[in-house]
């Protein structure tokens, strides 16, 4: 850091090491400055109060200020000024961007055909796509016939076991008469009946 000060009638200049070194020696010709008249204090004092009172009403003042200037501004002759632009045929050429599809540039023409068959080509299937879709349809229209068959065979099935369950409770009634009819038959005193009335045997 390097700070300058005056010593001796000498611009010296010191250092942060501390140095002094003389920079150029002061002119004793020339005064200079020509000594201040001293303000008096009423002139002061009416001073301190102009300025107070122009802080205070600073709106007031800008608006006289600016009706001023417009005043002056409008006592000014007027003359009129005829600005001259001259253009360059640069200035009024478009550009290359601009002029590239009127020129024709083959490139351009190019690159949007082949974005046409890009766009047209995502959209196709191959032979190998058209033959996952076929496989994916008979999977699923296998699954569909699949499932009405066995919700045919489920119904067929079920009638099925309710004529059985039909037929099962009939056999069983006829069952458990024959059992009746059985133990009946079986019971001493039907044979003791049977024997003495259809044979003719006497019991002793």
């Amino acid at each position: 850091m390097i700070t300058t000060r005056r010593s001796n009638g000498y611009d010296t200049v010191e250092t942060v090491r501390g140095g002094v070194d003389v920079l150029d020696r002061k002119i004793s010709g020339i005064s200079e400055t020509a000594p201040a008249r001293e303000e008096s204090m009423e002139e002061a004092k009416a001073r301190m109060q102009r300025n107070l009172d122009r802080l205070l009403n600073y709106d007031r003042y800008s608006e006289i200020e600016a009706e001023e200037k417009a005043a002056v501004i409008e006592d000014a002759p007027e003359t009129e000024k005829i600005e001259t632009v001259a253009y360059s045929d640069e200035d009024i050429r478009p550009t290359t961007t601009t002029t590239q599809f009127i020129d024709g540039d083959p490139q351009i023409f190019n690159d949007a055909e082949k974005s046409k068959k890009e766009e047209k080509s995502t959209y196709k299937l191959n032979g190998k796509g058209k033959l996952v879709v076929v496989l994916y349809a008979l999977v699923v229209t296998v699954v569909l016939a699949l499932i009405v068959l066995n919700t045919g065979v489920l119904k067929s099935l079920s009638k099925d076991v309710a004529t059985l369950g039909e037929s099962y409770r009939a056999q069983a009634a006829a069952v458990s008469a024959q059992r009746a009819e059985i133990a009946e038959i079986s019971s001493d005193e039907y044979i003791a009946r049977v024997a003495e009335t259809d044979l003719g045997m006497i019991l002793r």
